[in-house]
Formats: C-alpha cells, structure tokens, sequence
C-alpha cells in the first residue's frame, strides 16, 4: 500500500524535505513502521510503500515534514480505508450537525460551495417571501431586506418561475 503525503511551506507545495512515515496498528498500538523515509514525487508530494500493510488489521498514519515545517505543515495524519471512514463520517456528522451556518449576503452561483447552496435552499424554505404576478422576492432574515427575486410568467396555459438572482 502507498502511503501519500502533501506537505506544503507558507501554502506553497514543500519540496527538497525528507519526510518519515510512522504507522500504528489499531488498536494495539504496536509500531509497525518506525519513521522510515519517504520518497518526493514532485510538487510537495511524498510516498512511502508500506510493503507491510495487512488489508485485515487498522491502521494510523503519521508523516513527519521534518523540522524545517511549522505548525500544522509538519504533520499529516490519515490511516487506511477502514479506520478512516468512521473517522471522516465522524467529522462530516460534527461539521453537519455543530457548525452554525451564515445568512447569505447574496443568491450563490450554480459554482458556489456546496454550504453556500444549501444555505440558500435554507433560507429559501424558511424565510419571508412575497410574490405579485410577475415577481417573487425573497428576504433576508430581518423580514425587509431582499436576498433576490425571481421573474414570474403565466400565458394561461405555462406558468413559468425563472432563476432567482
């Protein structure tokens, strides 16, 4: 199994380092890479073959940037499929279900974050709205301020609700 890293310095791709790879098993703790070197691909990628792995045991992943990375740069941690996607759902549910979410400031793009989209789709169902024969207006949270509008058509046969900008 490879093991891949990214290390960046300063958001720039960090290259010319010399990476180690240690790797846990699951729960036991046993060391079952000790800080071995990894190689650098290219542009801040490393990899280390962890010729080792066992497909039936967990693992947890660290990769050491070396000394000349600070803060959060120096480290990367991960862990094989099954002991990662319990963690990563564990995280997705945390972020879901804690972060507060923020009152758009303007309708998102079709190429807006996925959290801005679903705001909107919040927003849109939640607050006040007033609709006349050929608008529909939708407001921000204090009930007067417009977040857009929609055109509206009915030729008496379509009715026709076009994007909301």
């Amino acid at each position: 199994m490879n093991i891949l890293s990214f290390f960046s310095k300063a958001g720039v791709p960090a290259t010319g380092l010399s990476p180690t790879a240690r790797v846990l098993e699951i729960p036991s703790g046993v060391v079952a890479v000790n800080d071995q070197p990894m190689t650098e691909i290219a542009n801040g990628f490393y990899v280390y073959d962890f010729v080792g792995y066992d497909y039936t045991k967990d693992y947890a992943i660290l990769c050491d940037g070396g000394a000349t990375l600070t803060g959060s740069e120096r480290y990367v941690v991960a862990g094989n499929e099954s002991y990662c996607v319990p963690l990563i759902r564990a995280e997705i549910n945390e972020i879901i279900r804690t972060d507060p979410s923020v009152e758009l400031a303007s309708i998102p793009n079709d190429t807006a974050p996925l959290a801005d989209q679903l705001q909107f789709v919040f927003q849109y169902f939640r607050n006040k709205k007033t609709v006349t024969n050929v608008l529909e207006t939708m407001y921000k949270e204090d009930e007067t301020t417009p977040l857009g509008s929609a055109t509206l058509s009915d030729d008496g046969t379509t009715f026709t609700k076009n994007e909301t900008v």
